[in-house]
């Protein structure tokens, strides 16, 4: 089962859907079982991303949008779905990750954009900030290693010069002493960034290359076991400059990605924001993906498990 999260900035709130075993998060909470819609849940604000913890609790983060910024826990109880606010400074949020007891939360808390974190074992969670993320466009994606680990991908899709992003790693996010470092950058594959996943020694994320003027929509992958510096491009096609509003362009525009199984098939689900689609890239290289304007906007892809997966 995979679980969807899409943006729609026309209307207010999100809708998460599941489409022959899928999860879709759009304007309001949505349930699509065999092609029929059940809206479950409203008021998320400007969903942006997810993450489904090790012991099953989903988190959502919401941009701000409508005034409802922030991070999301989601519960499902019995078919019936709700949610509450992750007490913190935490105006918006876009990337999510969890490593043991720890909620990460990339936030904005009227300061500036920082990385936060929850204790998720306290009996009500706050997020709080544990380091400023100076120096960056636009943090987006994260992703998270079996160390504790963290990526970071700065996208500078909306700013002026779009081959300004980066990907970094935080360590000892943990501990009250973290640590940051750039691990990519324009000159090594990482221009213009977006989402990111981690997955067994391999770091997958999408980026757009704008070298040749119009970019090129990429999904890459860098192996962290090995001494390579430069990631390989395992998908790309021509691609959109980044829409104002969700949802604008006829050419691709990837978002967020995650790796997971279908059908016994392993390998790379990735949403397409601007063609309304989830692309598969399998191990052996292949491509599927959904018709366009299959789903409404899509910003990001989780695998469901346990009572999400039930519901």
């Amino acid at each position: 089962t995979i679980k969807l999260v899409e943006a729609n900035s026309m209307m207010e709130g999100r809708v998460m859907k599941r489409l022959f075993g899928l999860f879709v998060l759009m304007s309001t909470l949505m349930l699509i079982s065999c092609g029929t819609g059940k809206v479950l849940l409203n008021g998320l604000g400007f969903a942006e991303n997810s993450v489904l913890t090790e012991d099953e609790r989903l988190f959502v983060s919401s941009v701000g949008t409508f005034g409802n910024g922030g991070v999301f826990e989601i519960h499902a109880n019995n078919g019936v779905f709700s949610r509450t606010k992750v007490n913190g400074m935490c105006n918006g949020a876009t990337g999510l990750a969890q490593y043991e007891n720890y909620l990460f939360a990339l936030c904005d808390n009227g300061s500036g954009i920082n990385l936060s974190r929850a204790d998720l074992s306290a009996e009500t969670p706050v997020l709080e900030t544990i380091l400023m993320l100076e120096g960056f466009v636009h943090p987006n994606g994260m992703g998270v290693n079996e160390y504790g680990t963290l990526y970071i991908a700065d996208w500078p899709g909306q700013a002026a010069d779009k081959t300004s992003g980066k990907i970094v790693e935080v360590v000892d996010a943990d501990t009250d002493s973290p640590r940051m470092y750039v691990l990519l950058g324009p000159d090594n594959g990482a221009s213009c960034p977006n989402g990111i996943y981690y997955d067994g020694g391999r770091l997958f994320y999408t980026n757009h290359d704008y070298s040749q003027g119009a970019p090129v929509a990429q999904i890459k992958m860098l192996n962290l076991n090995s001494d390579e510096i430069y990631p390989w491009t395992l998908h790309e096609e021509p691609g959109a400059n980044a829409p104002s509003l969700p949802g604008q362009g006829t050419l691709p525009y990837f978002d967020d990605l995650t790796y997971g199984e279908v059908d016994g098939e392993s390998g790379v689900f990735v949403a397409d924001f601007n063609l309304g689609r989830i692309v598969f890239l399998s191990d052996d290289g292949v491509v599927r993906a959904q018709p366009k304007n299959t789903l409404n906007s899509p910003t990001s892809v989780v695998q469901a498990r346990g009572v999400f997966a039930e519901e």
